[in-house]
């Protein structure tokens, strides 16, 4: 794990092609910029963990509907 302090205008890169901006501070919130290689999917953690739990969903019942024709 890795903590940072940056200031407005400064900015962190990752993997030489993702770069992370803070752009703006409104008193407990952050606004960043990402700009990153198109192609490339960028998810707020609440939503990446709802698709997980869905795709978890679905094999369970795929699993479900083969076993049962079986």
């Amino acid at each position: 794990m890795l903590y940072l302090t940056r200031k407005i205008g400064e900015c962190v890169v990752i993997n030489d092609d993702i770069r992370v901006t803070l752009v703006e501070l409104k008193g407990k919130a952050a606004k960043l910029l990402f700009e990153y290689p198109q192609g490339t999917v960028v998810l707020r953690q609440e939503v990446y963990e709802r698709i997980c739990d869905e795709n978890k969903k679905a094999l369970a019942s795929a699993s479900f509907v083969r076993e049962s024709l079986l």
